[in-house]
């Protein structure tokens, strides 16, 4: 009997110490078509997601040459690296724990699912396909428009015009749009807005906020400056 294979392979790394149960994994994803890498401990683990582009990847919790009875089982802290990486890969758990043990863990550190071993390969590859695929989609879509624009002199926020805003309040907004999603010291304000001083800038910053009714959650105030990103609201 033909397995079959799919139309959409994908680039999988699976992690446990079980050689076993390892190549079981592996080969029934490899005969669907999928591109797999396998490892045994997270050293090599992290090593092939930094050697190659992937998709998905399925940590085994309990890695048990890492294990320790006064530490959280090291699948845990692996996720967190894998999601950690510049483009990182969608993440499933697995272990001989029922999903409701270690689920929200699961989710904290990073993965999506948990699923419980054996782990079925068609239970593996739907559960992959299901949420690389989700990724890709939403990942596709445009970005919404950022809250706060400057066209012509006027400030708009959140699609209402602030003519009002003039001066040194525009200069400051002008300033922290051109550096969005970056840090912004109160003494590069200061510099750009030949203020006076640093102070004088902070508080024509606070003034621009004011003004058009941010509340802090666009233009952040930082340690020593600010930055302005967009927070979407949930």
């Amino acid at each position: 009997m033909s397995m079959r294979r799919t139309e959409h392979p994908l680039t999988v790394l699976i992690v446990d110490d079980e050689p076993a149960m390892l190549r079981t994994i592996a080969r029934s994803l490899e005969r669907r078509g999928h591109r797999v890498h396998a490892a045994q401990t997270s050293a090599q683990a992290m090593e092939l997601a930094q050697a190659h582009a992937l998709d998905a990847a399925l940590v085994d919790l309990v890695l048990g040459e890492e294990a320790s009875k006064e530490s959280e089982p090291a699948g845990f802290e692996l996720c967190r690296r894998l999601r950690a990486l510049p483009v990182p890969p969608t993440v499933v758990t697995h272990s001989g724990q029922p999903p409701e043990a270690v689920y929200i863990e699961s989710l904290r550190a990073g993965a999506v699912a948990h699923l419980q071993k054996p782990t079925l390969p068609d239970q593996l590859e739907a559960c992959l396909w299901a949420h690389c695929v989700r990724r890709q989609e939403e990942s596709s879509r445009p970005p919404p428009p950022f809250p706060l624009q400057i066209a012509d002199g006027t400030v708009c926020f959140r699609g209402k015009l602030f003519p009002e805003v003039r001066g040194c309040e525009l200069h400051a907004l002008e300033v922290l749009l051109d550096h969005c999603d970056q840090f912004v010291s109160t003494a590069e304000l200061h510099e750009a807005l030949d203020s006076g001083s640093d102070e004088a800038a902070r508080q024509t910053v606070y003034r621009a906020r004011r003004q058009i009714g941010d509340q802090g959650e666009i233009i952040v105030k930082e340690r020593a400056g600010f930055i302005i990103r967009y927070r979407s609201k949930k």
